[in-house]
């Protein structure tokens, strides 16, 4: 049919989009890009339809269209033209990135409340808003919803697909970095339940579909491996700038999960990052020997991977174990250390959480203080 044609197509949307029927030009570009004789045939010019069938999404804020878009593209792509997904994927994103910050530069540049119009007086009067927030809601947070739903839609589409992991890494990160810039804690929390939700169907049914990746592929490959580790160490980096600390503990324990699971650790430099967030973590939750313990690991990683600290540096880097291993109280009650820990990880039996907590770096702890900063010192720089 005509609607199939790339070249028609572009042409027919190109003139809706002059006489603003943007909608319409939608439509036609999904009915090209969804047409049967332009399945897994990819040309140049499908590339130009999917822009600017995204260009126009952009401007009407329609993220269901960027869904339906991606989707049929994906199929004309994969697996052959993977490298054309992951261009018109990028381009779309930095486009979206521009106008959400274009949107809040404009927010703030709006009118003052005295040259505010009755109509938005009255209405601001009955849902009893102030104008900063209001005026939020009606600039900004449009764009901000129409770009997450982009990169739910994205992260999902590309989820545990060979050749697009790295589309996979880049676009979660942008996804986590968007929430810190914009501050939402809610939608970042939901980028951690898609990193478990896909991470546990890629064990459920990746070895048995040759169309996904599996334990074995990414095993195999340091990309994958780099790929798979770098998007919870991002999601921990930015949980901690949050201040999420039940998220970034849920984190450190879907990296360790990992490490069971892959059976390979990450490069030294993500691990020395592990145990220093492990530490910072320890400390908010008063989990004082186990703060210090970090520490220690965080100091040996350091010390015997990174050549580029001076003597200075590692004197103090030993300086910090060593003043963390004296801050563990000498007696800690059990009902208070019980209290310390409930109040932060929402769990009930101590025992339990200990094992846990424990897991997270390696090794059983169950010393006194005592015991750990003997341990400290036979084991700092002479």
């Amino acid at each position: 049919m005509a609607q199939w044609n790339p070249t028609i197509a572009m042409k027919t949307a190109k003139e809706m989009l002059d006489t603003d029927r943007k909608e319409n030009a939608i439509q036609v570009l999904i009915d090209c890009l969804s047409g049967k004789k332009n399945k897994n045939q990819w040309l140049p010019i499908l590339e130009e339809v999917a822009t600017l069938l995204l260009d126009t999404c952009l401007k009407t804020q329609n993220h269901k269209a960027v869904k339906d878009g991606l989707h049929q593209y994906r199929t004309i792509c994969f697996p052959s033209n993977t490298s054309s997904l992951e261009k018109v994927i990028y381009e779309f994103l930095v486009k979206g990135d521009t106008l959400v910050r274009e949107a809040k530069e404009s927010g703030a540049n709006a009118k003052s409340p005295e040259d505010e119009s009755i109509e938005s007086k009255i209405l601001r009067s009955v849902s009893g808003d102030a104008f900063e927030d209001r005026n939020e809601r009606t600039h900004i947070q449009p764009y901000i919803k129409f770009l997450w739903e982009s990169f739910r839609a994205i992260l999902d589409l590309v989820r545990n697909k060979p050749k697009l992991e790295l589309t996979y890494y880049n676009t979660a990160v942008k996804a986590m970095r968007f929430c810190v810039t914009y501050e939402r804690k809610q939608e970042f929390k939901r980028i951690g339940e898609m990193l478990r939700l896909h991470f546990a169907q890629l064990i459920t049914h990746g070895s048995a579909n040759s169309a996904m990746i599996s334990v074995s592929s990414i095993q195999a490959s340091q990309n994958s491996l780099n790929c798979l580790y770098g998007a919870r160490f991002e999601y921990l980096n930015c949980s901690v700038r949050l201040e999420l600390w039940q998220e970034a503990f849920r984190t450190v324990e879907d990296i360790n999960e990992v490490m069971l699971i892959i059976k390979q650790q990450p490069a030294p430099q993500r691990m020395a990052n592990y145990f220093e967030k492990l530490a910072q973590l320890f400390w908010t939750s008063h989990n004082y020997v186990f703060h210090a313990y970090a520490w220690l690991r965080f100091y040996l990683i350091s010390r015997d991977q990174n050549r580029s600290l001076s003597e200075e540096d590692l004197q103090r880097l030993a300086s910090v174990v060593l003043v963390s291993a004296l801050s563990v109280p000498v007696q800690h009650s059990n009902a208070e250390q019980s209290q310390n820990h409930q109040d932060f990880f929402e769990l009930h039996l101590e025992k339990e959480k200990n094992s846990r907590l424990s897991a997270l770096l390696g090794k059983s702890l169950s010393k006194r203080s005592e015991e750990h900063t003997s341990e400290l010192q036979s084991r700092s720089p002479s």
